[in-house]
């Protein structure tokens, strides 16, 4: 879901070091910070539409009436 530097950081699970560089990155990149906020509007724009959005909401119905 997420694309890295288009929607987001990507970092590797139960990293410290690598969370807090991406942090730190976003803190001292204000356009960077910006540009990943708008890429993951976008990305957030496809997932609730269409038949991703379907598919999901169908997925997640039969989760909780289980």
């Amino acid at each position: 879901m997420v694309e890295h530097e288009k929607s987001g950081l990507l970092v590797a699970p139960r990293s410290i070091p690598e969370l807090k560089a991406a942090i730190e990155r976003l803190i001292d990149d204000p356009a960077l910070y910006r540009r990943l906020c708008a890429g993951a509007r976008q990305r957030g724009q496809f997932f609730r539409s269409g038949r991703h959005f379907d598919r999901l909401a169908e997925e997640l119905r039969g989760l909780a009436c289980k």
